[in-house]
């Protein structure tokens, strides 16, 4: 019984960080966008 509940914990954790990852490369991308929207917009400044 301990052996499966230590599995299920440890499957949490891993959607968990798999989430957490997956939330920060959404930031990344979403980061990535606005700095090619500023450079594009001090592009047509120039």
């Amino acid at each position: 019984m301990e052996q499966g509940q230590d599995f299920q914990l440890r499957r949490e954790l891993r959607n968990w960080e798999l989430g957490i990852g997956n939330r920060e490369l959404g930031i990344g991308n979403w980061g990535l966008g606005k700095w090619l929207e500023v450079e594009a917009r001090n592009r047509v400044w120039r």
